[in-house]
C-alpha cells in the first residue's frame, strides 16, 4: 500500500520478506521472497521416526529437531498501482492493483523413511521435489487511521507445476500417490487467496499480522477432463490431485517505511519522563 513517490517499504516475518517501492505517486514495484523448513520429533537416542513419540508399545523421550529434508523458497516480483479515494462518508481509503511473476521449488521426504540398524537405505532414497512458476493478479483496499492500517486482499493466481521427481523408494507404501503427484507435471492450475492484514504503529517501524486463505478448486470438486478423474466418484479425495497448498496461513512481523507522509512526532505527548512544572513568581 505504497502512497507517494520515494515511498519504500520493508517487512520481515519468521518465513518471508518484502520490499516495495514507489517509482512515482502512482506507480511500485514489488519484490517478495518466501522460505519454509519442517520442525520434526526425532528420538533422542537416534531413531528417525517423524511425527511419533512410541516405539514397540514404548513410550521414550522425544525431541524437536528442524527437518533438513523438507525445505523450499519462492521468489515474486510484482507491479503495483495505488489510488487514493474517499466514501460518501469522507473516509479515506486506498486501492491498489498489482501484477506480477514468481517461481520456486520445494522439496520433501517420504514420511515412511524409517531405517533400521545396519540399513543400507539413505534419505536420498526418498526424497520428492517440484518446481513451479506463477502468474497473479491481486486487488487490496486500506482504511488508514493514526495508528493502525487495515488491508483486505484478494489474490488470484496460475500455478504451473513442473520437474516433478520422486526417488526410487518414495510413495513405497502407496503407489497411487506416485501417480496423483507426477499427474501435475506440467498442469495449471488456478489458486485463490483473500488476506486480512493489519498494521499498527507509528512513524517508521509498524508491527503486523496477517491471516490468509488459500484455496484450490481441485481439491473438493474439479474438471475430470483436465485431471482424467472420475471426480463423482466418492474415492475422489483419495484419488484426486494430492493438496499442494497450505490452507491458512498466520503471519506476523514488523515493517520499516520511509517517505514526507509519515506524520512528524507531536511535541509534548507520549514523554517517558515529562518535564516538572515551571514556577511563575507574582509581581
Amino acid at each position: 500500500m505504497l502512497k507517494e513517490k520515494n515511498d519504500i517499504r520493508v517487512s520481515l516475518a519468521p518465513d518471508d520478506a518484502q520490499f516495495a517501492y514507489a517509482i512515482t505517486d502512482r506507480w511500485g514495484v514489488s519484490v517478495n521472497g518466501q522460505w519454509t523448513t519442517r520442525w520434526l520429533q526425532r528420538h533422542r537416542d537416534g531413531d528417525f521416526r517423524p511425527n511419533f513419540d512410541t516405539l514397540a508399545g514404548n513410550r521414550r523421550p522425544v525431541e524437536i529437531n528442524r527437518d533438513d529434508e523438507t525445505r523450499g523458497s519462492q521468489i515474486e516480483i510484482g507491479a503495483v498501482y495505488n489510488v487514493p479515494f474517499e466514501t460518501p462518508g469522507a473516509k479515506p481509503l486506498r486501492l491498489e492493483f498489482m501484477g506480477g511473476y514468481g517461481f520456486g521449488g520445494y522439496r520433501t521426504m517420504d514420511s515412511n523413511f524409517t531405517p533400521l540398524p545396519g540399513s543400507l537405505l539413505r534419505k536420498e532414497d526418498f526424497h520428492i521435489s517440484n518446481n513451479f512458476q506463477r502468474a497473479f493478479g491481486q486487488v487490496s483496499i486500506a482504511r488508514e487511521r493514526e495508528f493502525s492500517e487495515m488491508i483486505f486482499s484478494w489474490r488470484v493466481s496460475l500455478v504451473r507445476f513442473h520437474d516433478m521427481a520422486s526417488s526410487p523408494f518414495a510413495w513405497e507404501q502407496r503407489p497411487e500417490n506416485r501417480d496423483r503427484f507426477m499427474r501435475l507435471e506440467g498442469k495449471v492450475f488456478p489458486i485463490s487467496e483473500p488476506a486480512f492484514t493489519h498494521r499498527f504503529g507509528r512513524r517508521h517501524f509498524q508491527l503486523f499480522y496477517q491471516l490468509r486463505l488459500a484455496h484450490h478448486p481441485l481439491h473438493g470438486y474439479g474438471d475430470d477432463e483436465i485431471q482424467n478423474l472420475d471426480v463423482k466418484s466418492s474415492n475422489y479425495k483419495r484419488n484426486g490431485p494430492p493438496v499442494m497448498l497450505q490452507g491458512f496461513t498466520a503471519t506476523c512481523g514488523i515493517i520499516y517505511r520511509t517517505g514526507k507522509w509519515i506524520p512528524g512526532k507531536r511535541p509534548g505527548k507520549f514523554r517517558l519522563f515529562p518535564k516538572p512544572p515551571q514556577r511563575h513568581e507574582r509581581d
